[in-house]
């Protein structure tokens, strides 16, 4: 009993996938295979450029024909059909070329940590981590995430080295703590704050 008690375990807990090279990687060109195993200064460099080609592509769609369609059927997909945009292909479309940037980062991330274990990486506590950043950031805007993902991390990894462990949960009170205040006090995100300020000090109305 102990011995297929041991093989359920062993089963059920063998769950993550293991990124391995359909061919022996060759240490001298670690850039084709994105390991880089002497430093991880590196890894850095490859985030930070996906970050800004992903941040440029963006911002170029933001001021595009079709990122203003997007923006209308988000504020009023009732007006935006009468005027002929097509919601359903628009929408396919959208969520096309967010799978697409997404599909870098996951590759990026497979890469760098070689196991992929369904439950990290489709556990709700991600889906809400990013939810959280988008809302306290700012909805809707284009470094609204950015600023939110700013101040959520360093919250989440300080409380880990205070309270030890994953935080003690004290990362979550502070999360939620932190869209209380915002729903209620700053519906529009902490970015909406600093955009009020800019346009007092410049006289922008």
């Amino acid at each position: 009993m102990s011995t297929i008690g041991n093989s359920v375990f062993a089963t059920r807990t063998a769950t993550a996938l293991t990124i391995n090279p359909p061919m022996p990687i060759d240490r001298t060109s670690p850039l084709f295979y994105l390991q880089f195993h002497t430093s991880k200064v590196p890894y850095y460099y490859l985030a930070l450029g996906a970050t800004a080609a992903g941040y440029l592509v963006v911002w170029k769609l933001r001021r595009s024909r079709f990122g203003f369609r997007l923006q209308a059927l988000r504020d009023e997909p009732d007006a935006a059909a009468s005027l002929g945009i097509a919601i359903a292909r628009h929408k396919v479309l959208a969520f096309m070329i967010s799978g697409a940037m997404m599909s870098v980062a996951g590759t990026f991330y497979g890469q760098y940590v070689l196991v992929l274990d369904p439950e990290r990486l489709f556990s709700m506590e991600i889906s809400i981590i990013v939810l959280l950043m988008t809302v306290l950031g700012g909805s809707g805007t284009l470094w609204g995430p950015a600023l939110g993902a700013a101040i959520l991390v360093p919250l989440s990894e300080y409380s880990r080295i205070w309270f030890g462990g994953t935080g003690r949960t004290i990362d979550l009170i502070l999360y939620g703590i932190l869209i209380l205040v915002v729903c209620m006090w700053r519906p529009n995100g902490i970015l909406s704050l600093l955009e009020e300020r800019i346009r007092r000090r410049t006289g922008t109305p």
